[in-house]
């Protein structure tokens, strides 16, 4: 089973191989994406960002020729990873609030995209889901109702694909299970943490 430090929802499943990892690009090749970023190694405003990200997605730079069914969700892929991969660079940098925002942002966007196509985009959603959760985990800080209701959703998303796809889905679901009685743990609630735990077969913490 992943290790919490293990997990990194910078991994999307979107016609990859199951998993491969994709690349992130440092801080410096984002500041230089970004025009709002200054030189000095601080990490760019996220909104400022995934507007710049917006604006040099394929989808945006292409001709636009006559509507085509599914068309309005051509390059969104591409915007929803750059989004997601921004997000986990912010919460390693320690920005919680932006990485937040940011996180946000890549749950809509992957929502929009498992709304067009469920059986592609189910497993963008539930990554983006758990990242909420492992935003609060990695940086710490007071864990509010948004960060264990998208981890719970997340849960019972991998609980969906593991039925179909165990070999692909099972640690993921062991890892966002695990993440979500962390919360619960933060939060006080000792019986919703026992309950997870149980269910999935989790060690007790502290054990």
């Amino acid at each position: 089973m992943e290790s919490i430090t293990d997990l990194n929802p910078a991994v999307i499943i979107d016609g990859r191989k199951h998993g491969e990892r994709i690349s992130r690009p440092s801080f410096r090749q984002t500041s230089a994406m970004n025009p709002a970023a200054d030189n000095s190694g601080t990490a760019p405003n996220p909104m400022n960002a995934i507007s710049q990200l917006r604006a040099t997605s394929p989808s945006a730079r292409e001709p636009k020729p006559a509507r085509e069914p599914g068309r309005e969700h051509a390059g969104l892929p591409d915007l929803a990873e750059s989004v997601n991969n921004h997000a986990v660079q912010l919460a390693e940098a320690g920005r919680r609030a932006e990485a937040l925002t940011t996180r946000e942002e890549a749950v809509r966007l992957c929502r929009e995209l498992a709304e067009a196509n469920r059986d592609a985009y189910l497993p963008n959603l539930a990554n983006s889901l758990r990242g909420r959760g492992w935003i609060y985990v990695k940086v710490g800080g007071p864990v509010d109702d948004s960060a264990t209701t998208a981890t719970l959703e997340a849960t019972q998303i991998y609980d969906e694909l593991v039925v179909a796809l165990a070999d692909a889905f099972g640690d993921r679901l062991l890892a966002v299970a695990h993440t979500l009685a962390k919360l619960y743990d933060a939060r006080g609630d000792d019986a919703a943490a026992a309950d997870i735990r149980d269910r999935y077969k989790l060690p007790v913490a502290g054990s």
